[in-house]
């Protein structure tokens, strides 16, 4: 474990990052398939975040559930990747209401609720890009990337690949919703339950029990 990382989240201002799922939660849930990484290492967007790298975030993942998203929970390379992060690859909602396991003893994911951290590391151009931000930047090496990472992106010309990195998955999904806005700061009690979990991943205020059920990702471990 690298506890100077969790100290860093502890510390340092953190911005929202809202992602629908089965997105978000394949962006900081450890993969064994991945080598304990999360399965989706980039989140592309159409625009680039103006905040200096690297920018520390929560991972939200959106209340929303309807057709654009709920077909991709049943796609074999979406559903494979669910289950072996140890995820119900299906409708949350039912077992998210009863707070209880889907089938198979999976978890459902979460909805309308902060599921971890990261931290945006690098942001790379799509295409050859000409714009006075990223003219001297190569473009990311789609082939170069996971069969996973590429299918839980959209690597199309004009858009931007923000690399994760030091991603963590929260032990209990922090209930939030999310504004309308691309990046703003995490605060109010919303942080301070954030921070609770961070202090109990450092150790602090509880006891080694409680501490040992932080799951980890991608550059922590």
């Amino acid at each position: 474990m690298r506890p100077e990382m969790l100290a860093t989240y502890r510390t340092e201002p953190l911005l929202v990052l809202a992602l629908w799922q089965p997105w978000a939660i394949l962006c900081v849930a450890p993969d064994p398939a991945h080598g304990g990484q999360p399965a989706k290492e980039h989140e592309t967007r159409h625009w680039a975040p103006f905040d200096q790298l690297p920018i520390r975030v929560v991972v939200h993942a959106a209340k929303r559930y309807d057709k654009e998203n709920r077909d991709h929970f049943t796609e074999p390379r979406f559903a494979a990747a669910l289950q072996r992060a140890g995820y119900y690859a299906g409708d949350p909602r039912p077992f998210l209401d009863r707070k209880a396991l889907a089938p198979g003893v999976r978890r459902p994911v979460p909805l309308g609720a902060i599921v971890g951290l990261a931290t945006i590391d690098r942001v790379l151009p799509t295409w050859p890009s000409t714009g006075d931000m990223f003219k001297a930047v190569e473009p990311i090496d789609v082939a170069s990337l996971s069969d996973d990472d590429r299918a839980f992106g959209n690597f199309a010309p004009h858009r931007f690949a923000w690399h994760l990195t030091g991603t963590v998955l929260l032990p209990e999904p922090v209930p939030f919703s999310a504004r309308q806005e691309p990046l703003y700061a995490l605060d109010g009690r919303a942080r301070e339950l954030v921070d609770a979990q961070l202090d109990v991943m450092l150790g602090q205020n509880t006891s080694d029990g409680d501490a040992s059920r932080v799951v980890l990702g991608q550059g922590v471990a």
